[in-house]
């Protein structure tokens, strides 16, 4: 406009006199003489016009980012927009959902508790299953251990019997009142070969096993 080319001329001007001036102090200090001729105003023109081009570009660049960093600041607020009319449509949902997830927390949290109470229950099981299989066990051994010490003398037993010959069997069964000793050693034989005892009195009326 006016105003800016108004500017330009009294600046051009101004460099010009300054030039003259500086020319003039240039002469009187080293004796030396510069010129100002018109090529040297033309390429401070030309200078003034190159440094002005630069400055237009960049506020061209400058102009452009600012239009554009608007244009995506209309767009965000509309997405903006948008997305709060959606977090509002839905609202609803998100409190139904709230209320579904808090019922879910809650019987989460009472089937928890009874899983504690079972595995409590559990856990007491196991220690008297565990405390029941160590009882069983220690029987166990018991048994194997008295198992090998009776072996020995149950295989002497069964030699014994193997030497037994008819007649002294047929005087075994001839006795209708055996000695104490012959009592006991045929009530060893009948529980070896699994014969079953018979109920009957004693001399005091007491029923007792008659082998």
């Amino acid at each position: 406009d006016d105003r800016l080319r108004l500017s330009c001329v009294e600046m051009c001007t101004a460099f010009h006199k300054d030039s003259r001036n500086l020319s003039l102090r240039f002469k009187e200090e080293l004796r030396r003489t510069y010129y100002s001729t018109p090529t040297s105003y033309l390429e401070l023109l030309q200078t003034f016009k190159n440094l002005l081009s630069e400055r237009r570009q960049s506020l061209s660049s400058l102009k452009s980012n600012y239009d554009v960093g608007l244009c995506k600041l209309e767009v965000t607020e509309t997405s903006v927009e948008e997305m709060k009319l959606d977090l509002l449509a839905l609202q609803p949902q998100l409190v139904q959902k709230n209320h579904q997830v808090g019922d879910t927390m809650a019987l989460v949290n009472e089937e928890t508790a009874k899983t504690e109470k079972v595995q409590a229950v559990v856990a007491a099981d196991e220690a008297v299953a565990a405390e029941a299989a160590r009882h069983a066990n220690a029987i166990k051994t018991e048994c194997e251990e008295a198992y090998e010490e009776a072996m020995p003398a149950l295989n002497d037993a069964l030699k014994a019997l193997d030497t037994l010959s008819a007649k002294e069997i047929s005087e075994i069964k001839a006795m209708r009142n055996p000695a104490p000793p012959v009592r006991i050693v045929l009530q060893a034989v009948c529980v070896l070969r699994g014969v079953k005892p018979v109920r009957v009195k004693d001399e005091s009326g007491k029923m007792v096993d008659d082998y």
